[in-house]
């Protein structure tokens, strides 16, 4: 296993596999190997430990695989700075992101980079995972083309951040590093930032990843009001990117919405609604997002909002009636680009469909 600094016998890969890890050393064994166990052979594995009290670097250190390059901080600095950190060490054309509790599946890097070679145009590329615990797992799809994940990315994100592969030039070219003041989200604030300097995102349809929901997770600060707040202050910016001004109430039931599920009322449903058409109005004005595409994204929250406001509550008719309305209003191309991006995975992007059985890693090695 070689240190980082490295006397300069390793040569330039084609990627750099960048992971910290704090304390992970219950699961930090399973990451390492199914990056090391890759199709793929051609790259380092930059493994961070962030200043972890565990076994971790007992662990890290009784692998002798010299694409491990190791590195560790003195004390915990966070996921944000030693994320940064590790983009600056790597040499690779490209740069694949790796949490230590989570599991590559075997073709992800050669999936990955042979996408990239061939489409010179996207700069970071994610794909599907699988979210999975103790005892159960779901599939997580997520939009595929550019234009609607740029559009997206104004109201929540996706892109997997565990799944990702960007190219390295990007990074120095954009100026793009996560936010160490957004330790909480960080990934979502580095794509947005990104698609606005016309960085392409794209995803792809194939499950890369294996995404561990541990009990660590769900009870960690990013779940907590920490993070709604920081979500607060990423959807204020962009409002104040189209000029628009809304009253405190405003803003708390159009950010709840956006949020997730809420229970929405008549009354409700119409302040929602036209908020979110004066947010696409907005942006024919500001021309920052494709129109085809950010009216899809648009068409996507108020088809939700309606099934909140009447299907939920067992009000077909004017359910029925005004989607028909809001069809019509949306337009072929835009319905088209959200049923490719999302329509035809269900809701959530696909995650409606919850398995009790074996998980298809377990089932892989059986």
């Amino acid at each position: 296993m070689a240190n980082v600094p490295d006397s300069g016998q390793h040569h330039h890969p084609a990627i750099s596999v960048v992971m910290p890890t704090f304390n992970d050393g219950e699961y930090l064994r399973e990451a390492i190997d199914s990056i090391l166990n890759q199709t793929f052979l051609d790259f380092e594995f930059i493994i961070i430990n962030d200043g972890s009290t565990d076994d971790t670097e007992e662990i890290i250190s009784s692998y002798k695989d010299d694409r491990i390059r190791y590195l560790k901080n003195d004390s915990n600095l966070g996921n944000t700075i030693t994320r940064n950190k590790g983009m600056d060490l790597a040499k690779g054309k490209y740069i694949a992101i790796m949490d230590s509790d989570d599991i590559s599946v075997p073709g992800r890097l050669a999936l990955q980079f042979e996408y990239l070679e061939k489409h010179p145009e996207i700069g970071i590329l994610g794909g599907s995972k699988i979210f999975f615990d103790d005892h159960s797992w779901f599939y997580r799809h997520y939009p595929t083309k550019p234009e609607y994940i740029k559009s997206f990315l104004f109201f929540k994100n996706p892109v997997g951040q565990p799944t990702v592969m960007l190219r390295r030039e990007i990074i120095t070219e954009h100026e793009l590093y996560y936010n160490p003041e957004y330790e909480n989200g960080e990934d979502f604030d580095f794509w947005y930032r990104a698609a606005l300097k016309d960085v392409r995102i794209a995803n792809l349809k194939d499950v890369l990843l294996y995404y561990r929901q541990s009990k660590s997770q769900m009870s960690h600060p990013s779940n907590s009001v920490v993070t709604i707040e920081t979500l607060k202050t990423y959807f204020r910016d962009k409002l104040d990117l189209f000029d628009i001004k809304l009253s405190d109430e405003e803003f708390v039931l159009l950010h709840n919405f956006i949020r997730g599920r809420v229970d929405v009322s008549a009354q409700q449903y119409q302040l929602v609604d036209s908020l979110l058409i004066g947010i696409f109005d907005a942006n024919i004005q500001k021309k920052i997002f494709d129109t085809t595409a950010f009216r899809s994204v648009i068409f996507a929250n108020r088809i939700r909002l309606l099934k909140y406001a009447y299907l939920e509550k067992g009000k077909l008719f004017p359910f029925i009636r005004t989607g028909f309305y809001l069809l019509g209003e949306t337009g072929f191309r835009s319905l088209w680009q959200f049923w490719i991006n999302e329509g035809k995975y269900g809701r959530s992007f696909g995650a409606s469909k919850t398995y009790s059985s074996v998980l298809p890693f377990q089932a892989d090695n059986t």
